[in-house]
């Protein structure tokens, strides 16, 4: 071999060194910024879980609170309803007893019309009774339904 090539092959494992250190300088570099940022992410990961649990958590109790007060709000229309026909069926029952005074008032005096007040009552009187016992069938039915009593 001449002196040339051994020059060259002198410079070329010389560039071999220096790009190995290069290298190693590069491999130390990837491992240390492995090492700075596994944890964030790490950290990261854990957090955003941690918040995502949170949510499902909450999630899952407001549904079931939405649910509880569903459940609530359609108990108390029921009972709505309930007393709204208990109120009628009272309503009626005053109703029957101011008419029945005021007709019995009436029926001691003459009736210049043809028909007598007592034929009038009569008629009133099976009027509402009808009514009331309807009114006590509703009543019934609402007792039976909701297991309440007004």
């Amino acid at each position: 071999m001449t002196e040339e090539t051994n020059g060259q092959l002198a410079a070329k494992d010389s560039t071999i060194e220096n790009l190995g250190a290069v290298i190693q300088a590069k491999e130390a570099e990837v491992t240390r910024l492995q090492a700075e940022t596994a944890p964030a992410i790490a950290d990261s990961y854990k957090r955003v879980k941690d918040y995502a649990e949170e949510l499902a958590v909450d999630s899952n109790r407001l549904a079931a609170q939405l649910k509880a007060t569903e459940a609530e709000r359609q108990k108390i229309d029921a009972d709505m309803s309930s007393q709204r026909l208990f109120g009628y069926a009272d309503g009626f029952g005053a109703a029957y007893a101011i008419l029945g005074k005021r007709l019995s008032e009436l029926s001691k005096t003459p009736h210049p019309g043809g028909i007598t007040i007592r034929e009038l009552w009569g008629t009133l009187v099976l009027t509402i009774q009808d009514t009331t016992a309807r009114s006590n069938e509703l009543i019934e039915a609402v007792r039976s339904a909701t297991g309440k009593s007004f």
